[in-house]
């Protein structure tokens, strides 16, 4: 135990015995006593200890334990006891950026009472493998395939399977965007932390995870999954297990790979946990994340809006068959663009590079509407 964990067991001893005394327990009371005793001769050891781990620290000039940034915005901002706020001069190595957009409004200030951080939720693209690339990759991509594979009769020719394979080049693409910032909130070190977590890096997360879905660049940027996968319409009557075990089975059949993952909008997950019998018992068959055997992911943006109407889909994959790549990662960047050095704000800017390699497409079976 350490000092202050002694000094809060003493107190509770020392009231315990009291107590035993006021009672007329003497044994208990004396026995109390003993401990306090021995508690005590632990606090002066483990006080000695602390006051000779803090002398050993100060010597060498640094905490006994090295500083980790947590998150993006840590890193961007260092440590918080060593915060003296983030200026735009020369020997910081900012440089400013541009931007076609003329003006800014004035920000309105932010409360100074920041919420906790939110956690970046989890989403299609987490669920894929990863990898790193210093350029665009030029990979080869399963097609149509046809497995002859049979048992052979001596004297007949041996039978022919078709396997062909499209080359495929993934290309890197920038996903950005930045938000105003007031120069008193560049003083906050809480406030900033918020708005590089919550607001950039939540973003672009989020931009991410839609262009992996439904990005269409094939010329020099993503081409999402659903662009290439297997187009699924929900069989009439069919209720949302049925559909998913039918898509589970069509992936399969498409590529010989068993999926692994099935992503869904939260409107369909829901639906999925309030499916009921003729007799208006709950199924449970989506229960602790998994569905079919598939590791359920609820994901925001399979719930498409165009024109009004809202679209909830569902996706069965195997997580392998595409990779998500990273060039650069993200990063945080400051800067004044236009009119903002006269308006007392800054511009904050978070970036990341990225590349999809897709290479079984058909792995990937897209419902774009079950609901």
């Amino acid at each position: 135990m350490n000092a202050i964990q002694i000094i809060d067991r003493i107190n509770q001893v020392r009231e315990q015995a009291a107590q035993a005394a006021s009672e007329g327990r003497t044994e208990d009371a004396l026995r109390l006593g003993g401990q306090l005793d021995e508690l005590n001769a632990q606090l002066e050891d483990a006080i000695r200890r602390e006051d000779a781990a803090r002398a050993v620290a100060n010597t060498l000039g640094a905490a006994a334990t090295e500083w980790r940034p947590r998150n993006v915005a840590q890193a961007f901002l260092g440590p918080r006891d060593q915060f003296a706020g983030v200026r735009l001069v020369p020997e910081d190595g900012l440089t400013n950026i541009t931007d076609a957009v003329s003006g800014l409004p004035t920000p309105i200030e932010t409360d100074r009472d920041i919420p906790a951080l939110q956690r970046l939720s989890a989403g299609f693209v987490d669920s894929l493998a990863k990898g790193r690339t210093d350029g665009d990759i030029r990979y080869m991509q399963a097609g149509t395939y046809t497995n002859a594979a049979a048992a052979w009769t001596e004297g007949t020719n041996k039978p022919e399977s078709s396997y062909t394979w499209v080359e495929q080049v993934a290309h890197m693409q920038i996903i950005a965007h930045q938000t105003p910032v007031s120069v008193f909130a560049l003083k906050h070190y809480g406030q900033l932390e918020s708005i590089i977590e919550n607001e950039l890096m939540v973003g672009l997360h989020n931009a991410e995870d839609v262009a992996a879905l439904f990005a269409n660049n094939s010329s020099t940027g993503i081409v999402g999954v659903t662009q290439t996968a297997d187009a699924y319409t929900p069989v009439a009557n069919d209720n949302l297990y049925e559909t998913i075990v039918k898509m589970k089975a069509k992936s399969l059949a498409n590529t010989g790979i068993a999926p692994t993952h099935v992503a869904v909008a939260p409107e369909v997950a829901t639906a999925l946990e309030l499916l009921k019998t003729n007799g208006g018992e709950y199924l449970r068959l989506y229960e602790n994340g998994r569905i079919a055997g598939l590791e359920v992911v609820e994901d925001v943006n399979l719930s498409v809006t165009v024109q009004s109407t809202t679209s909830d889909g569902i996706l069965v994959y195997n997580a392998n068959a595409a990779t998500w790549f990273t060039a650069e990662e993200n990063e945080v960047l400051m800067g004044v663009i236009d009119k903002q050095f006269i308006q007392n704000t800054r511009t904050m800017l978070a970036e990341g590079e990225h590349a999809l390699k897709v290479t079984h497409p058909k792995s990937f079976v897209y419902a774009a509407s079950v609901l």
